[in-house]
């Protein structure tokens, strides 16, 4: 695939994605308006009662209702478990991994982290992280698993066609970013900026460049290959079987 295939298919992907989940936004985007005390008189409301001279007094009661929720996740201090799932693994092994993971834990204060995406997703029904590795301070090439926080809910754009509630059968996502212009021409010297108005404008165009900024996109996607397996009479299970060894069954997976 070139670059410019793989850019008309990312445009399509997120087109598609922005459509079918803008409904979802602009409700998400009212609920956040609601919760901060704006949207609960409407803009007719609003004029009718400046012109008659009346006050427009809101009581905002909603974030006693998300801090009920929020408070039960933070008393229960959310953390990843891990357990023994099969005759191969141990107890004492997946203690030894949970301790790791624990470390990643405390050093990404990922505590903060999920709470601060509970509160998104109790507020306005969405809620992001992620998990990402990056260098080492110093003169290193070691990596460490950081966790991340996704701090603006709308910045992540799902297939359109991913059932499950984790999204894991997702075929792809993206994480967009808002920079300011000169940030962006400082962190990408050698990239053109092109003007997403015109002939041809899709349909989230108004995402990518805002007066002085400019969206960059993070495209994650999933490429499938098809892997013959076959089944030993042991009970091993290896890839890409040969004569003369005799296989139980064979069959092709992704």
């Amino acid at each position: 695939m070139t670059d410019k295939d793989l850019i008309a298919t990312a445009r399509e992907r997120i087109e598609a994605a922005y459509d079918a989940d803008l409904i979802h936004r602009e409700r998400a985007e009212s609920d956040l308006k609601f919760m901060i005390g704006e949207g609960q008189w409407s803009d007719a409301d609003r004029s009718a009662r400046a012109l008659a001279g009346k006050p427009c007094l809101t009581f905002n009661r909603m974030p006693q209702f998300v801090r009920k929720v929020t408070a039960q996740i933070r008393n229960m201090n959310p953390a990843i478990k891990v357990s023994a799932a099969d005759q191969q693994a141990s107890k004492e092994t997946a203690e030894v991994i949970e301790g790791l993971v624990r470390q990643i834990e405390v050093q990404s204060d990922a505590t903060s982290i999920y709470e601060g995406a509970a509160e998104n997703a109790a507020a306005c029904g969405i809620g992001h992280w992620r998990v990402l590795t990056q260098y080492c301070d110093g003169l290193t090439f070691d990596q460490e698993i950081v966790i991340k926080p996704i701090r603006n809910p709308f910045a992540v754009f799902w297939d359109p066609f991913a059932k499950e509630p984790t999204r894991s059968d997702a075929r792809y996502c993206f994480v967009a970013e808002d920079l300011p212009l000169d940030d962006f021409k400082a962190q990408y010297p050698d990239a053109a900026i092109t003007d997403a108005t015109g002939n041809n404008t899709p349909s989230g165009a108004s995402l990518w460049s805002r007066g002085e900024k400019v969206t960059v996109a993070e495209y994650y996607w999933i490429e499938h290959k098809d892997v013959k397996i076959g089944l030993l009479p042991s009970g091993e299970v290896v890839e890409n079987p040969r004569p003369p060894m005799q296989y139980v069954a064979t069959r092709t997976v992704k």
